[in-house]
């Protein structure tokens, strides 16, 4: 939800009382509280409610029961209802803060009287929410607020009308949730207006719906566990550096971000749009549904799309706008999933292919830490948390050490192999599959403070199925035979375990003045994870006796991103191709017939799991068809 904050540096703030007499119960349109154009911003003001449903569900007009102000379950409370006349044709916002089940609705003219419109709506069973609606100067507009009881009304609660202007929202060095004021250089939650810049090393996740003026990353911008999609009036621009990583959390990135672009998207850095196999949603070119959206438009930059190596892939494109739309990128792109084609003239100057057997398979990010994304950033925190994949408790002279627990000191992280009492010297020692005692109890050295996953068990039944860390690499157990001997080499398998990879490991960035952890920044991606399960991550106190919140974050590895089965091309007739487009219509199964376009086989294959520990190559094999046709020549006579 967009906050109106009382900082904006843009707007000027006057003090602004509502007096209304008590007797002003009737909420019809000759009787709506007049709010005056010179009084603001209005900010949190009462909200004043009538004592009856006079804008009903049957009082409506037809002609305002569409969009936002469709759903007139919201219309059955005893409502308050607003007129405003502006004297500034632009955008404005209309939040609301109170009660639960409730609506904010924008009409242009009495809702109650025919031909009147609706400008803008919300409703929802929060108890907080905001409208961005386009108003004309001189136009009156009804603002009403009213809920789906119970509760019978959205009194008591508070309301806000601003105007939104222009503005710069800049992130933060260490970024945070987008939601958050605290994420953003001025204190304030861009709104749409705000042309949005990620810096250079500033890492911003964002957690709710977005509509901006435009946006530039230097930095990265990720989504967490929620598809909430992102609305940009101009140009979408990654800078040289910068990361666009629209996907969710979800295991294997599975959904995908609905991205509106009203504007260019220019990719001069590094994109992904080859996650969401589950729920694809759509790279969107549509300037000219966008007020002030431009009617021409283009898909280039000189960067990188993820994909199968060769060519990016977007699982879904849509192109909407009226006017041009052009695909001028540097690499080749893949649609493998769903395009749509509805208005005007896309030229993609050779550069698109519509392939379903693409998938993103065999590439360094399958079996990497893409990104990690924290999710809940704790709160009053007295210090610095620390990170690892498994819960960690500082060192502390004079504390008991227990069996199995985890200790760190600086930057190391011991086990605790026999219990004991720490002594006054603290361990330092970094040796590998070395138990030391100079401490009190018994140490081993297992890694660092930032590594992510399960450390490896000492003298306990090993598994399988997941990968361990120790030192610096991840390993996979080939047996379930408990060892005290740590593995350490780099190649191959020794023992009972396979060397993977370097390991994935992450810094905090932690904010004292808001006692919160913005973001975490990965210092090594890792390699060779083989598991579509990430690797696990924990937050701790970072010295003993720290309080507050502790914060949460999920690691994602993009390990299978499984496909569909065909690829969709959506045409209007009032839409155009040029520059072509190449279809894969054999799904790669030239090979096995004279006429390749006729032909049909399996275009690709992916797996949930791709078991473990072989020692010959496992073939597969696939059932026939119920009906096969062998007639090569019909013959004739």
């Amino acid at each position: 939800m967009k906050k109106i904050l009382r900082q904006l540096s843009h707007l000027a703030v006057f003090a602004f009382v509502l007096v209304v007499s008590p007797k002003a119960l009737a909420t019809t349109c000759p009787n709506a509280i007049v709010l005056s154009p010179a009084s603001l911003p209005i900010v949190n003001q009462q909200v004043i409610c009538g004592a009856t449903d006079d804008i009903s569900v049957a009082a409506a007009a037809a002609s305002v029961v569409t969009g936002g102000c469709a759903n007139t379950a919201y219309f059955g409370g005893w409502e308050a209802l607003y007129s405003f006349t502006p004297s500034a044709t632009g955008q404005y916002d209309v939040s609301y803060n109170g009660q639960t089940w409730s609506g904010i609705f924008v009409f242009n003219g009495c809702p109650t009287t025919g031909g009147s419109t609706c400008v803008g709506g919300i409703a929802s069973s929060t108890g907080s929410k905001s409208v961005t609606v386009n108003l004309t100067a001189g136009v009156t507009y009804y603002i009403m607020f009213d809920t789906w009881p119970s509760p019978q009304s959205p009194c008591p609660g508070s309301f806000s009308l601003t105007q939104i202007l222009p503005n710069v929202a800049t992130a933060t060095a260490t970024g945070g949730l987008w939601s958050s004021p605290a994420t953003w250089v001025a204190g304030v939650v861009p709104n749409a207006a705000s042309t949005v810049i990620i810096p250079a090393g500033s890492i911003v996740t964002v957690d709710q719906i977005t509509n901006i003026a435009s946006l530039d990353v230097s930095g990265i911008l990720q989504w967490n566990t929620t598809s909430n999609a992102m609305t940009v009036l101009g140009n979408i621009t990654i800078n040289a550096g910068g990361k666009f990583l629209p996907y969710t959390t979800s295991t294997g990135g599975t959904t995908g971000i609905a991205i509106n672009a009203g504007g260019d998207f220019i990719n001069n850095g590094y994109c992904n749009f080859s996650a969401g196999a589950s729920v694809i949603n759509f790279l969107n070119f549509n300037g000219s549904q966008q007020v002030g959206g431009s009617l021409n438009q283009t898909l280039g930059g000189s960067g990188v799309f993820e994909g199968n190596g060769v060519k990016g892939i977007i699982r879904g494109l849509a192109f909407q706008t009226t006017g041009t739309c052009t695909i001028n990128t540097a690499q080749d792109l893949i649609v493998n999933a769903e395009i749509a084609h509805t208005n005007g003239t896309l030229n993609t100057n050779g550069k698109l292919t519509l392939d379903n057997t693409a998938q993103c398979y065999g590439q360094p990010i399958n079996t990497q830490v893409s990104h990690v994304a924290v999710t809940n950033m704790g709160a009053t925190l007295s210090a610095a948390p620390v990170v690892c994949g498994v819960a960690v408790t500082p060192y502390s002279n004079g504390g008991v050490a227990n069996l199995g627990t985890r200790y760190f000191f600086g930057n190391n992280v011991y086990l605790c192999t026999a219990g004991g009492t720490f002594n006054a010297t603290p361990p330092t020692s970094n040796t590998p599959n070395t138990v030391f005692t100079t401490s009190g109890p018994s140490l081993l050295y297992i890694g660092t403070l930032g590594t992510l996953g399960t450390n490896v068990p000492y003298n306990s039944t090993l598994g399988i199925g997941t990968p361990y860390f120790y030192g610096d690499n991840w390993y996979q157990a080939i047996a379930t035979t408990a060892t005290t001997t740590m593995p350490t080499h780099v190649a191959g398998t020794v023992g009972n375990f396979r060397y993977l990879g370097p390991a994935a490991k992450v810094s905090v960035n932690f904010d004292a003045v808001t006692q919160t952890v913005r973001s975490l920044t990965i210092t090594n991606a890792g390699s060779g994870w083989n598991s579509a399960t990430p690797p696990s991550l924990a937050f701790s106190h970072g010295v003993i006796g720290a309080t507050g919140t502790l914060p949460a974050a999920t690691p994602v590895v993009l390990y299978s991103p499984q496909g569909g089965t065909v690829v969709r091309l959506q045409k209007a007739g009032v839409a155009a191709f040029t520059g072509g487009v190449i279809i894969n219509s054999d799904q790669g199964a030239s090979t096995a017939s004279a006429g390749p376009q006729a032909s049909s086989g399996v275009g690709s294959i992916y797996t949930t799991n791709g078991g473990l520990n072989y020692t010959v190559a496992p073939q597969v094999g696939f059932s026939g068809p119920t009906a096969l046709n062998l007639v090569t020549n019909q013959g004739s006579g």
